[in-house]
């Protein structure tokens, strides 16, 4: 259910949520501006299914798998922070890219 929010996020969907269960709003605000596992740029938030654009900022795993594995590249292609989604990641926004696999879905911390 949380990447099918961060993939498309309904508005009929997000509303419900909301007027049912308003104690879940800071999950479905974080999960808008989440991404699943792919390939990203870092720029606007437009968060797709493997990929598109993501905002930089600080993001923490959904239950991921043991294989796990985010990368984050600066613009010449080198490393600059790598997570097993164990704890949370900045991006900063300094990156250029950033690829996910093995950890389903990242949520804004």
């Amino acid at each position: 259910m949380v990447s099918q929010l961060i993939e498309k996020l309904d508005t009929d969907v997000a509303d419900a949520i909301a007027d049912l269960c308003p104690g879940l709003q800071p999950e479905l605000d974080a999960a808008g501006r989440g991404f699943t596992d792919g390939d990203f740029t870092i720029g606007a938030a437009a968060p797709k299914e493997g990929g598109g654009s993501i905002s930089a900022g600080r993001y923490e795993a959904w239950n991921p798998s043991p294989n796990c594995t985010l990368v984050v590249y600066d613009a010449a292609g080198g490393t600059i922070a790598e997570s097993n989604g164990a704890s949370a990641v900045t991006i900063p926004a300094k990156a250029a890219r950033v690829m996910s696999d093995g950890c389903y879905t990242w949520l804004a911390a």
